[in-house]
């Protein structure tokens, strides 16, 4: 179990580096839209990475709350990552509206874009808030429910025993 945490994670960090790498070049190259290697397929490679690097560290703690920040975690990257498009839109009007429609949001476009409309969660943003926010709230009370279970088998009985 260990070894495939640990090659999460350097995925993640793989991912992050050659995308931050792949940034700065096309940033030196004086591109306007970096559209090179990664960003050619989607839009937030460095976030992708971060996501996956973090979900690695929730997965190797192995407790409810680590998983639980991560998926608040998670939410709040997708906030982060939807600024950015906000920011390039304004900054780059007619060359983001392209890359837009040609790229995925944190995984590639694999179909036409007719569609991943119908199905993409990622493609309208109130679809894709709520269902990170429901997410979000089944993590939290499946976490709350484990815990009552391991309360009531485990600790309950013993109590029960000592007051009586």
């Amino acid at each position: 179990m260990v070894i495939i945490i640990v090659l999460i994670f350097l995925f993640g960090l793989i991912l992050f580096l050659i995308s931050l790498a792949q940034l700065v070049y096309g940033l030196r190259k004086k591109q306007s839209l970096v559209q090179v290697g990664i960003y050619k397929y989607i839009r937030h490679p460095q976030n992708l990475g971060i996501i996956i690097m973090v979900l690695s560290y929730a997965l190797y703690a192995y407790r409810i709350g680590d998983l639980v920040s991560w998926v608040q975690f998670f939410f709040l990257m997708i906030i982060y990552s939807d600024n950015g498009d906000i920011l390039l839109k304004k900054k780059y009007p007619e060359q983001f509206q392209q890359y837009y429609q040609n790229t995925g949001y944190m995984f590639p476009k694999l179909f036409s874009r007719n569609l991943t409309r119908r199905i993409s969660v990622f493609h309208n943003k109130k679809a894709r808030y709520g269902l990170l926010f429901v997410s979000y709230v089944a993590t939290i009370g499946l976490s709350y429910l484990y815990y009552l279970i391991i309360f009531y088998t485990h600790y309950l009985p013993y109590s029960a025993s000592f007051f009586g």
